[in-house]
This record gives structure tokens, C-alpha cells and sequence, in this order.
């Protein structure tokens, strides 16, 4: 998530997720839920259409739960985040979108609280540094920022 002055949304992980804790997340993430898939195309449409559309129903739903001042703006997919490092990854495929703000939203509360907003020049750099990022956010991050600024 960005905003209109290039920079990234940053919060410290707290909360359900412990593995997490005292790390950063640059994004929301969640599940595909059942409720996401009732909007989208059933058979005989094409199973990318089914995706597609669960996908997106899935990333609006999310950001109306977790950070509804943000959901207005410009969002558009990256690209898939498949590593098996880890359990987690194992088990899960992740979705990558950037969602430019359409304005500033007051900051969040719930799990989104202490969120920051380092400049995108500075993810990467001393005080932001990837090993303060959990690593779907630094994978993430791979995907959304230009070559010249990857450390």
C-alpha cells in the first residue's frame, strides 16, 4: 500500500500471528474466503476467471476489514509469491497487488496499529532495513520496486 507521496505502508506485527512478532509487514494479507468466491464465475467459465475475480473480492473485503480509510484507490496486480522455506509457505500461494491511496487516511487501530510511512526510497536502507520486514513483505517488495533500489 502506498500513498500519494511514494511512500509504504509499515507496521510492527502484532497479535494472532507470534512468528511475527517484532517484525514489520509492508501489506495486509489474508485468506480467500468462502463468502469471495459467491461473486465469482461458476462452471463452465473458465477457472482463471474464478480466480480472478475471488482474488479481488478477497483483497476489497480485506482492506474494508483491516483498514477501511484506505480503500479507495488505484490497485493493480504484481505478480505470486511461491517459496516452501517455510511452513507457511508450504502451505500457502500469495497474491501481490499495490494499492495506491487515493488520499491520506488517518491511522489505522487494531493490528494495523503503529503503522508508518517510510518513503519508498528507504525500505531497504538503514532505518528500514529487509531484515526488520517479515519475508512475504521483503519478497513483496522485490515485486513492486525498481531494480536500481534493491540493496
Amino acid at each position: 500500500m502506498e500513498n500519494a507521496r511514494r511512500e509504504f505502508a509499515a507496521y510492527p506485527r502484532h497479535g494472532t500471528e507470534a512468528r511475527l512478532h517484532g517484525l514489520h509487514s509492508l501489506g495486509i494479507g489474508s485468506h480467500i474466503n468462502p463468502v469471495d468466491t459467491e461473486s465469482a464465475p461458476s462452471s463452465p467459465a473458465p477457472l482463471l476467471s474464478f480466480w480472478r475475480t475471488a482474488l479481488w473480492i478477497g483483497l476489497r473485503r480485506e482492506l474494508a476489514e483491516e483498514f477501511p480509510a484506505a480503500a479507495e484507490g488505484t490497485t493493480r496486480f504484481l505478480g505470486l509469491i511461491n517459496e516452501d522455506t517455510g511452513p507457511v509457505g508450504r502451505v500457502h500461494l500469495g497474491a501481490v497487488f499495490h494499492h495506491r491511496l487515493a488520499h491520506n487516511p488517518s491511522p489505522p487501530e487494531g493490528e494495523l496499529a503503529g503503522l508508518s510511512w517510510p518513503p519508498r526510497t528507504a525500505l531497504g536502507r538503514p532505518p528500514w532495513p529487509l531484515t526488520r520486514f517479515e519475508s512475504w513483505s521483503r519478497l513483496a517488495l522485490t515485486l513492486s520496486k525498481p531494480a536500481t533500489l534493491l540493496p
